[in-house]
């Protein structure tokens, strides 16, 4: 069991380092784009862009940070039951 949880942190660890990968390409891109217009524009497109991307990498962080503690509060339950056994 233990292993499916580290293969899991690695694929979400992939997926968060593909996410912040595509939003920063994308604002840059988008930001290129509008430059041409008027540059508060191209700000503002870029911020509104990147916006599903940071919404997804802070689920990903949340999904992340989530396993990592439920392995320490499993560690230390396990851990208060063995000194209760004693």
């Amino acid at each position: 069991m233990t292993t499916n949880k580290s293969y899991l942190g690695g694929l979400i660890s992939l997926l968060l380092g593909l996410s912040i990968g595509l939003t920063l390409t994308l604002a840059i891109y988008i930001f290129f784009i509008y430059f041409q217009l008027n540059l508060l524009q191209a700000v503002v497109y870029s911020i509104f862009s990147t916006l599903p991307g940071l919404f997804i990498i802070v689920v990903l962080e949340f999904i992340l940070i989530s396993i990592d503690e439920n392995k320490k509060q499993t560690q230390i339950l396990e851990d208060i039951s063995k000194k209760l056994d004693d």
